[in-house]
């Protein structure tokens, strides 16, 4: 570029003097502005023999620079998301050369450039680099490229605008050149143009020394402050150190730059050096400038693991000195100032979940079935009975639950086949019985910390007659040796010492199953003329499975109601009313009146209790209903007494 300017300098001095016009041209002879212009026109020749080079050593014939680069000089960083004609001009020079081309046809091809920097573009541009490094990577401390087109990248562009070329003997590198090599008679190269600089590095005062847990993500752990002295400051890479193997405890490591992620590394036996018991790790690309005179901090972050292997979580615990090791910044004429004086330390605590106090506790499900009929119909089988529901909690950690022994099943009927263990809809394992004592083996079901599952118990059921005694139950007895279950590390964890015991379910191949729809009491304080009183009205549902129900027409052969005091004290109410309930038909067996519920009907009975001269606070509860099975020639009755403690009435108080 200087030996052009002195070229064009002198071509205008020529027409100066031959267009200037005034006394000084009057005096001036033709004779003598003729040799005025044959020196000067030696003079262009010799400098014109000095650019197209005569010299020794080994060249290579440059070639025209692209149209697409008329007045063009690569003046700023160029990354993805960028465009312009410089842009245009990047993609023609890649596409000189096959090795280096953006695509070999279509959209960014030659004679196809845009002024888009996109993926293709990176892509030649890393190949670009890659070719060139030794003079783009290398003095910047890059192995590979980046696809950035950063200060020595552009370097290399202007230079190879410019025009480099050697010759051996006289051989000469003509026109615009990209040529390399030894000897006298070159081209000019390329230059960074901006000022020698250096660093300053420090450790910043935020974060301070920080605790982590477990779990956590780009958790703040360091501060480093570059400043900029002397000139702008291109930071490409910091070396972060740790006095223990820093990937037992994070899993990945990264450089922010505000909020801004710089880099990133996954930590693992690749990317971290070990020396002397000290990890280092090296993260490079950062590519950001620290203006002249200027001060920009850089926060290392990092992803904690999800747990700590045991053998490591004292070390967590007592702490891990972190600091940097290292940083390599460019200046404005392209020369690398690397700063590698080990900074402050901070301490990084590591907060290990409490794996050793994880725990796995047992209660009654909300969900749990309440006392109730069960009817399986006619062919006396029925499978996925459901006995009782339970939740699991795990606390401190996630645990790993996977045995359940300890179950006692009560089967007055002897109707039991097996009993089934279920997580939602998922069967988890089939029950084993050793001398009366069940168990639940080899499953698995994950609870998180902090989390709760809630667990099915159910039954397959065969050979039920009506008539027999078929009642059915399962307790759970809950401790540390009946409950199989393990934390992350694999360790047995505790359970709480409980008995979790199911209501009981009452088999039949025909019976009702009864629903409390509503209940209500109201009571009326005593005056002088009457005594005080409680009236209860029941709304009850009954459905009849596997045959028909025959419910006794007479009120208090039917139901049974009582009041009960709050001493808990009970008795039965003097007046039971209901009235015939639509939809149901009235018969007469062996002088017994029965409404008649049809095989999957359901029918809605009214029942009031009137009791006077109570004094006190009370409820009103259905102790329990008379039913039959059979046909209208033969009815078997049977009273059901279950519900009392579910089918009750709001407290009211009454004065006599």
């Amino acid at each position: 570029m200087f030996s052009k300017k002195i070229v064009a300098s002198i071509l205008c001095l020529a027409l100066a003097v031959a267009l200037v016009p005034g006394a000084s041209q009057a005096e001036t002879s033709a004779a003598d502005l003729q040799k005025q212009i044959a020196d000067l026109t030696a003079q262009l020749a010799a400098l014109q023999a000095q650019l197209t080079g005569t010299g020794t050593g080994t060249a290579t014939t440059g070639t025209a620079a692209p149209a697409a680069c008329a007045g063009i000089t690569f003046s700023r960083n160029l990354t993805m998301g960028a465009s312009g004609t410089d842009v245009k001009c990047l993609q023609a020079l890649l596409n000189q050369s096959a090795d280096t081309q953006v695509a070999a046809s279509g959209v960014g091809s030659a004679g196809f450039e845009t002024m888009t920097f996109g993926g293709l573009t990176k892509a030649a541009v890393i190949k670009f680099q890659n070719k060139y490094a030794a003079e783009v990577l290398t003095p910047v401390g890059l192995t590979m490229g980046t696809g950035f087109v950063g200060s020595s990248t552009r370097a290399k562009l202007n230079a190879m605008l410019a025009g480099t070329g050697t010759g051996t003997g006289t051989g000469t590198g003509t026109g615009t050149g990209t040529g390399t090599g030894t000897g006298t008679g070159t081209g000019t190269t390329g230059t960074c143009n901006g000022d020698e600089g250096t660093i300053e590095v420090s450790r910043n005062s935020s974060p301070s020394n920080q605790t982590v847990n477990e779990g956590d993500e780009k958790a703040a752990i360091y501060g480093v402050k570059v400043k900029a002295v002397d000139s702008d400051m291109n930071v490409q890479s910091i070396k972060i150190t740790f006095d223990a193997k820093a990937s037992d405890f994070f899993s990945d490591i990264y450089i922010f730059d505000e909020d801004t992620k710089l880099a990133t590394k996954e930590l693992d036996s690749d990317t971290l050096t070990e020396d002397d018991g000290l990890y280092t790790v090296s993260l490079t690309g950062l590519n950001t400038v620290v203006k002249k005179g200027a001060t920009k901090v850089f926060t290392v972050k990092v992803d904690v693991v999800d747990s700590i292997k045991s053998t490591k979580v004292d070390v967590g615990a007592a702490g891990i000195d972190v600091y940097a090791s290292g940083v390599r910044a460019v200046d404005g004429v392209c020369l690398s100032d690397n700063v590698t004086e080990d900074q402050d330390e901070r301490t990084v605590k590591v907060e290990v979940a409490e794996t050793n106090e994880a725990k796995l506790t047992f209660s009654k499900d909300e969900n749990t079935p309440k006392d109730r009929n069960v009817a399986v119909g006619s062919t006396g089988d029925m499978d996925d009975v459901t006995l009782y529901v339970f939740k699991a909690k795990a606390t401190k950690d996630k645990i790993s639950f996977e045995g359940l022994d300890g179950i006692t099943l009560t089967d007055e009927g002897g109707l039991v086949t097996d009993l089934v263990l279920y997580e939602g809809s998922t069967e988890l394992a089939s029950g084993s019985e050793d001398e009366g004592v069940w168990s639940f083996e080899d499953f698995e079901s994950v609870i998180s910390e902090d989390s709760t599952k809630s667990y099915t118990i159910k039954a397959n059921l065969e050979n039920v007659e009506d008539g027999a005694t078929s009642t059915v139950s399962v307790e759970l007895d809950i401790d540390d040796a009946n409950v199989d279950a393990v934390n992350t590390e694999d360790d047995q964890v505790d359970t709480n010492d409980t008995t979790l015991t199911s209501n009981e379910i009452y088999v039949y191949e025909t019976a009702p199953e009864f629903t409390l729809s509503s209940a209500k009491l109201e009571g009326t304080d005593a005056n002088e003329t009457v005594d005080s009183k409680l009236e209860g009205t029941f709304s009850i549902k009954i459905e009849a499975v596997g045959g028909d129900i025959y419910i006794p027409a007479t009120d208090d052969d039917a139901f049974d109601i009582i009041y009960v005091k709050a001493d808990d004290t009970e008795d039965d109410v003097t007046t039971v009313t209901s009235s015939k309930p639509s939809g149901v038909t009235e018969v007469t067996v062996d002088a017994v009146d029965y409404y008649v519920v049809s095989e999957d009907d359901t029918i809605t009975f009214t029942v009031d209790g009137i009791e006077t001269g109570a004094d006190g606070t009370f409820d009103m509860r259905v102790s329990g209903i008379t039913w039959g099975y059979g046909d209208n020639d033969d009815v078997t009755e049977v009273t059901s007494t279950y519900m009392s403690d579910d089918f009750k009435t709001n407290t009211v108080t009454v004065q006599q």
